[in-house]
């Protein structure tokens, strides 16, 4: 077996400061049948000429008058549309996210039809979290039924449907080199199969603060998939130039 995946994610001028590192990192990864497509949905042209000079293959989102969250989804929704016609999985791989070069070879070995590497977003309190949610337990069900009664009903459908979770802290909690299932996951180092991407179309809603990603997983665990993530896969996060130059 050698599924043809597709590599690529929305991009745009704003993530120039991590470009050298994210080409070198997903031009030689240790895998023989995939291909790279960005998607810039910059205000000027400037940024896809400067992919296309590097040797990436680049497609253009020429909207105006959107939100940017809107552009992100509408950019994940022409890989998914080439992915489905031309590939058997979309590996979601954001330009911010700097993956180790067996990447492919770890997740593809899972044979999972929704399986995500580990990576870290800083937070405000200078946190490092782990982009992935875990499911509450029947404890953490109880108590979260007791602060909130006026929403019994609704919890009660979303525990129904696997959707109640909790954001996993830290990277300590999760167990090293696992197989686990998540609630949920970041769209930034994803394997996603063609069969769930039939099924589900990027979206996103401009009343609810969630991007894409927490959509995407609600949906995916409505539409009866697992999602699971390979806790020995980590990617390294540059969440700005500091970050880059704290981990040069």
């Amino acid at each position: 077996m050698n599924p043809k995946v597709l590599v690529g994610c929305p991009t745009f001028d704003g993530k120039a400061y991590c470009l050298e590192e994210y080409a070198k990192a997903v031009k030689n990864l240790d895998y023989d049948n995939y291909e790279i497509v960005l998607v810039d949905n910059s205000e000027k042209e400037e940024y896809r000429e400067k992919l296309k000079k590097m040797g990436f293959n680049v497609w253009r989102l020429d909207e105006k008058g959107f939100s940017a969250r809107e552009r992100i989804t509408a950019c994940r929704n022409l890989l998914r549309k080439l992915a489905i016609d031309s590939y058997d999985y979309f590996l979601s791989l954001e330009q911010d996210v700097i993956p180790p070069k067996d990447i492919m070879k770890k997740l593809l070995s899972h044979n999972q039809k929704i399986v995500s590497a580990v990576y870290t977003m800083k937070m405000d309190d200078g946190k490092e979290m782990p982009l992935l949610w875990g499911f509450l337990d029947e404890n953490e069900k109880k108590k979260f039924l007791e602060e909130n009664p006026q929403l019994k009903s609704k919890i009660e459908e979303m525990g129904k449907k696997g959707l109640l979770c909790k954001r996993i802290e830290s990277v300590e909690e999760l167990p090293k080199n696992k197989l686990i299932k998540v609630a949920a996951c970041g769209l930034g180092a994803v394997l996603i199969h063609k069969d769930v991407l039939k099924k589900i179309v990027f979206r996103t809603d401009e009343r609810k603060s969630a991007y894409d990603d927490m959509f995407f997983s609600q949906d995916a665990l409505s539409k009866g998939f697992e999602i699971t993530a390979d806790t020995g896969v980590i990617c390294r996060h540059i969440q700005g130039e500091e970050s880059l130059k704290n981990n040069s």
